[in-house]
């Protein structure tokens, strides 16, 4: 999973996941202490997806980007600057 721009300064985070089966997964958003800042469900039927977050009022700080379903998991450390 690619995830960009990593520091986030503007009002959008862009995870990119290439490789997967067509299913439903799950895209969460996580501070520091674990609670879930962004959440949504997606069904995405391509080898390789696009998902645009908005970032905009996202406090300052240091959060766990994470996707999974269909057997898929993946999580990245993502730092959103302001």
């Amino acid at each position: 999973m690619k995830v960009y721009p990593n520091p986030v300064v503007g009002d959008e985070i862009k995870a990119e996941i290439s490789g997967i089966e067509a299913g439903i997964f799950q895209v969460r958003l996580l501070d520091q202490h674990g609670r879930i800042v962004y959440s949504e469900q997606k069904e995405w039927n391509n080898a390789k997806a696009t998902h645009i977050i908005p970032a905009a009022g996202i406090s300052a700080g240091t959060y766990i980007l994470e996707v999974k379903g269909g057997g898929y998991h993946e999580a990245r450390v993502l730092v959103i600057g302001r």
